[in-house]
């Protein structure tokens, strides 16, 4: 739970996507999971002024204007990989639902709805959006998912070359189909 001017990165990113009209967030849970419980059951009480009766134990929260969001905590287990923790979150979507996964510790400038669209007009079942970090070295590998059964490792860019200086943050629009390219995924 870094922060960042005094809010969590999970708050910024959530803060991003509430931006663009997303108000509903799954959390998987894996490291540290206790704490991100912790603050956000107590979220409204922190960030609102409050007057608590200690002789009595009543709490009264003053004028609370907090953000218009659901948040659902799964635990995902300590040690499971991404795709794990997509397979346990498919009973948490509908059959056929596009929904945006993203890691909880990068924040950048994007234009969600934009991406949105460009992954609904490319009928892919998963757009991995990259950025351009400043004056970071990147080793990376391209990933190609072409249908749920069939999944690549593309050739590794060339030192220097456009993609390779590109960096998934990752923030992506997925298909919940994509959830059964991990069929019974443990990890």
């Amino acid at each position: 739970m870094v922060e960042i001017g005094g809010k969590p990165i999970l708050w910024h990113i959530m803060n991003i996507y509430a931006a663009h009209g997303v108000n509903e967030f799954i959390v998987a849970l894996g490291y540290k999971a206790e704490v991100i419980k912790e603050y956000f059951l107590n979220f409204y009480a922190i960030n609102n002024d409050i007057s608590i009766d200690l002789s009595s134990g009543k709490t009264i929260v003053h004028d609370g204007k907090q953000p218009d969001w659901k948040i659902h905590l799964v635990d995902t287990g300590l040690y499971t990989q991404t795709g794990g923790r997509l397979k346990r979150l498919q009973r948490w979507l509908d059959s056929d639902e596009t929904f945006m996964f993203t890691y909880g510790d990068g924040v950048a400038d994007i234009d969600i709805n934009a991406l949105l669209e460009f992954h609904n007009a490319h009928g892919k079942l998963a757009t991995v959006t990259t950025v351009r970090p400043p004056a970071v070295l990147v080793e990376s590998r391209l990933m190609e998912i072409t249908s749920p059964s069939f999944m690549r490792s593309l050739k590794r860019p060339k030192a220097g070359s456009t993609v390779d200086s590109l960096c998934s943050i990752p923030v992506s629009w997925i298909t919940s189909r994509v959830t059964r390219v991990f069929g019974n995924a443990t990890r």
